[in-house]
């Protein structure tokens, strides 16, 4: 048995690793993030990634954590910033990579004769787990909008355990928080909640395709918004230009905002409405039609440009 007294370290353990990794996700998305955007070095990225990775399982151990919740929260500090898709792209192969050797050995770790000895516990847990994920997904889901019945559906396909359950069960067992035989009952489980995702995926989005959504909707509303008739393309860059062509394939009627005139000259001869000059001033966006428009993409290289812009964006046109 654990002791109260380690079960009291663990948790503020736990509570300081948490605080550590909000304070240098905050570090990251305000320091390191723009300065690695200005360097634009994919080896330095790559670096960072690396060093990150590495710092984090250090760290959770020096908790006496987990590596793999220090893997976990490095991934977790590098999201949501202007370089994450750029990290995700490169680290790709290896994620590919591992996760083939993830998966074979979950194999090596099967049991069969757990499902032998015990199939009918077997399948009242699994189907206990699959009902409790599902519920507590679809619970989630309603609160932030979804119908019931859609939430049901999106619930569903959230019912697996997840390939980090196996990281905690071994965990766990290590630390003789569970026996042999629980670790081997809910391995199997885990692994068959795995194999019948896909099933329940496609159940689930075929029981809530039809189901409205309900948050902020008139009576009789479907819930699925039309596509925009109007859209607005801020900075002619190369992922602006893409903007631009897609836009134009769903016809929708394209006005493009960039500071270089020669930059939108071209769009200007084939009949695109075009704006020269910075977004962030209200009366450029204004002579973009702003207050008719339905959408914007805002493809511009400095981040506090682009925040400067949707602020003005939106106390033109709140929609």
């Amino acid at each position: 048995k654990i002791s109260t007294m380690r079960w009291l370290i663990l948790a503020r353990n736990s509570f300081l690793f948490v605080l550590a990794v909000l304070l240098l996700r905050k570090l990251i998305a305000s320091w390191f993030v723009p300065l690695l955007s200005k360097l634009r070095s994919v080896e330095l990225v790559s670096l960072f990634g690396l060093i990150v990775l590495v710092g984090f399982c250090l760290m959770a151990v020096g908790f006496g954590l987990p590596p793999a919740m220090g893997a976990f929260a490095a991934g977790l500090s590098l999201s949501s910033n202007r370089l994450t898709g750029q990290i995700d792209a490169l680290i790709l192969p290896f994620r590919e990579s591992f996760a083939a050797v993830f998966f074979v050995s979950l194999g090596t770790l099967f049991d069969v004769n757990v499902l032998f000895d015990r199939p009918g516990l077997f399948l009242i847990e699994l189907a206990i787990v699959i009902l409790l994920k599902t519920g507590a997904a679809a619970a989630a889901l309603r609160i932030t909008g979804l119908a019931w019945r859609s939430a049901l559906g999106m619930g569903l396909g959230l019912s697996q355990m997840g390939e980090f359950s196996f990281v905690l069960l071994t965990t766990g067992f290590r630390a003789n928080v569970i026996d042999r035989d629980a670790y081997n009952l809910l391995f199997l489980i885990a692994i068959g909640t795995l194999i019948l995702t896909p099933r329940l995926l496609r159940i689930g989005l075929r029981f809530g395709a039809s189901s409205e959504l309900v948050r902020n909707e008139p009576p009789g509303a479907t819930g699925v918004k039309q596509p925009p008739r109007e859209a607005i393309v801020i900075g002619l860059g190369p992922i602006g230009r893409q903007a631009v062509s897609w836009l134009e394939i769903q016809g929708i009627d394209v006005c493009l905002i960039d500071r270089s005139p020669v930059n939108l000259h071209p769009y200007a001869q084939q009949g695109f409405h075009t704006v020269a000059g910075d977004a962030s001033d209200p009366d450029i966006l204004r002579l973009a039609n702003i207050r008719y428009t339905e959408m914007a993409i805002i493809c511009v290289p400095d981040d506090r440009d682009t925040i400067q812009i949707v602020r003005t964006l939106r106390n033109l046109n709140s929609e």
